[in-house]
Order: C-alpha cells, then structure tokens, then sequence
C-alpha cells in the first residue's frame, strides 16, 4: 500500500501592487480627508460614532500638539492614509477639554449613542479626564535617579480603503519609526 498524499490547489489571488506613497507632514487642509479615513477605518470609535467633523476636530487636537507627529501620504495627489504618533498621554483628555461643549451637542443630536455602552464608557473615561488633577505627592530627600523618558507611541494609522494592502501603512510606520528615533540621537 502506496500513501498518496492530495494537496489542495493554492488559491491564487492576484498581487496587489506595491504602492508607492508621498510621504510629508499633514497638514490643516488635510484634515477634511484624514477624517474621512478614520471614520471608515474604525467605524465603532466613538470619535467616529459622533461623525466626520467630530473626527475632523479630534485631528485638529492631535495636529497642534507639540508632542505628536502627524504624518500624511499621498498617492495620485490624495490622501492615501496618515498617522499619529508621539509621547503625548491623555490625548482624548485634552480633546474632550478642548471640545466639551462641541462633544456634548453631538451626543444630544444622537442620544441612541448613549445606549451603547462603549460610548457610555468612553464618556465615562473623559469624564474622569475633567476632574481636576490630585496635587503631586512632595517631593522626598533622596534625588531620583533619572528623568522618565517618554516612549514614542502610535496614536492612530490608516489608510484609505482603496489602497489597503498595498503597502502604505507599512511607509508610514517606518517613517514613523525614523522620525521617534531621531528624537533620541
């Protein structure tokens, strides 16, 4: 007795293409198109569930923070994806700060988003960011051994439905990559 063993024919889908992005800085006049992204990139976010021009405002927020970096790439002169990275903590903190009035009325349109208990943890979670801070504990005798470095974190990476696959997220990050690594030599 012979064993034959059957392999299954590989499923062959076509290649997608390698797409080469433009890389730069995003810009204010980017924001209209980088929301648009995130909405369609993560549809059950809360910043999405309250609509493009709250995701609009929260790019704003993350834009003109000295401690992120907003990197946009462009492919046939349209954003093809961006991304958000940085060593800023508390961003949706300092956004609901910023914006409370603004977050407020959205939620009052669409009062059906308080019955999803993620938006309502997510309230939750900036409610806490507003209350007033507790005062710092004071500071002991002994000097400390060195100052915190901030790690450089990711916010947020997208990129257009239409070029998934194809390699531009991929740029983004090691543009991302470079960019943290330049801020410790």
């Amino acid at each position: 007795n012979q064993t034959v063993l059957l392999q299954a024919p590989l499923l062959q889908t076509p290649a997608l293409r390698r797409l080469r992005a433009v890389q730069r800085p995003l810009v204010p006049s980017d924001l209209r198109a980088s929301a648009a992204i995130h909405v369609e990139a993560f549809p059950y976010a809360a910043i999405s569930q309250l609509g493009p021009a709250t995701a609009e405002r929260y790019h704003a927020c993350l834009l003109a923070r000295d401690d992120v970096h907003a990197l946009a790439a462009f492919s046939a002169d349209r954003l093809a994806g961006f991304c958000f990275g940085g060593t800023a903590r508390d961003v949706e903190g300092a956004f609901l700060r910023e914006n409370l009035w603004f977050v407020g009325g959205k939620l009052l349109k669409r009062p059906s988003l308080l019955a999803k208990p993620f938006i309502r943890d997510r309230i939750g979670a900036g409610l806490r960011f507003l209350r007033p801070k507790a005062a710092a504990p004071a500071a002991t005798s002994a000097p400390s051994e060195s100052p915190a470095q901030s790690s450089f974190t990711i916010l947020y990476i997208a990129v257009h439905p239409d070029v998934e696959g194809r390699g531009v997220a991929r740029q983004l990050l090691d543009a991302a990559e470079v960019h943290a690594l330049s801020l410790i030599h």
